[in-house]
Formats: C-alpha cells, structure tokens, sequence
C-alpha cells in the first residue's frame, strides 16, 4: 500500500508492485494520513494496459498507467478533472498548452523556459486542474517522457490550443470553439453525476482566456501567445 496526495486530495493505492512509489516518491505522505481515495487495479487491467501499450512495459509501470485512470475518473468529486496538457507557470501565473499528441506541446512550454527567466514546469503531460475558488494547477509524477513536473500549483490564467504552422498567429476563442478543444483532453468520469459536474467546471474554466496559437518552433510564438494575453489581462 502506498499513499499519495494529488491536487491536496490524498490518495491510497493498493498497489502490488513498487513502481509507483518510486514514481510517486515526491508525492509520498505517510500511511497514517486519511485517505479520501482508494484504488486497487485489478490483475487483468494490468495485462490489458500491457497488451494496449503499443512500449514494451513491466506490470508496475502498468499498474500505475491503471491507479491514475482510476483516480481520474473519481476527482469530480473533489471539483478536479485531468488535463492531457503541458504547463508552466511564469510570474506565479499559469499556462497551459493543449492540442493533440505531436502537436508542440512540450516543444513550445521548454520555449517559454528558454525565453523568460524563472518559468517552472507544473506538469508535462497529466497535471490536475482543481477549482478552489480560482482554477488552480497541480503537479504530478505522471508528466511524460521528460519526466517534468514539480510538486507545486498555480493559478490557471490562459489557455492555447496548439496547431502546428509555418507561421505564428493567434485568436480568441469563444467557450463554444474552445470546449470542443477541451473536452477531448481530459479523462472524463462515469457517472451521469460526476459528468455533469465536470462539464459545469469545464464552463467555468472557459472563462478564463482561451486561444487559438497557430505556431512554429520560435520565440516568436512564444512571444505573441504571452503579448496577446498580457494586452487582454491588463485591459480587464
């Protein structure tokens, strides 16, 4: 057994395999804290993670692959959902980047790195958005290949949806265009209950400014996504 928190949300999981804490290491809490979640994978989700898994991987990183699908589909209830999406926070604000796999995603978020000083990587790959009062961020181990992450949140300010171009353009979106962007991002719960709750948070979040950034491998791209959204943060 091996506890984590998530997002401030603590996680048991009955594991079998030790994987998933030296994966989870950062986000260890002791075994006596309150679980508000409990997972156990079964052994036949395991080996169809296995046979799915177009990567050769071992039944602890498989086991693992299955407790996050699990603790997905219960964060609802906590006003959390997750996002497939690399962000960074910059100025204690943050960004995220969506958009299919071999979009950009990773590629642009290092550019933000490289361009501005003191830009954190929150997660790479499969950060926890939780509403607390504002939409707020949150670090996981589960981050892709890069393995970036930090366990830290920030306030979610942005949102870009990515397209890969030979040139740099960018334009609002309104929360009609943006939520079919989004939805094919997240893990969606099961329950009609838990699916409408997270489609009233998605409403919400869409609030925030959303963006389509048509882009290449440039700090011009970065540029006009952080201009275009500091020119309409400081006229609000």
């Amino acid at each position: 057994m091996v506890k984590v928190k998530f997002a401030g949300i603590v996680i048991q999981v009955n594991n079998k395999y030790s994987f998933i804490e030296r994966q989870c290491a950062n986000y260890l809490v002791d075994n006596d804290t309150l679980a508000q979640i409990v997972i156990t994978v079964k052994d036949e989700d395991i080996e169809k993670e296995i046979l799915d898994n177009p990567f050769s991987i071992g039944k602890g990183r498989a086991e693992s692959f299955c407790a996050y699908r699990e603790i997905s589909k219960k964060l609802a209830e906590f006003d959390a959902f997750l996002l497939h999406a690399s962000i960074v926070s910059y100025k204690n604000q943050g960004f995220a980047f969506l958009g299919k796999s071999g979009t950009g995603k990773s590629t642009h978020a290092s550019l933000w790195q490289k361009r501005f000083e003191d830009v954190v990587f929150i997660n790479d790959d499969k950060p926890i958005i939780r509403k607390e009062g504002n939409f707020l961020a949150y670090g996981t181990p589960y981050s892709g290949k890069r393995n970036f992450n930090t366990n830290t949140f920030v306030e979610l300010k942005a949102l870009y949806f990515l397209e890969q171009s030979k040139t740099n353009e960018i334009k609002k979106l309104s929360k009609e265009q943006a939520i079919f962007k989004l939805i094919p991002q997240v893990i969606m719960p099961e329950n009609k209950e838990d699916i409408e709750k997270t489609l009233a948070l998605f409403d919400e979040l869409l609030s925030l400014p959303c963006y389509l950034l048509k882009c290449n491998i440039s700090f011009e791209a970065v540029d006009i996504a952080y201009q275009t959204f500091l020119g309409e943060y400081n006229e609000n």
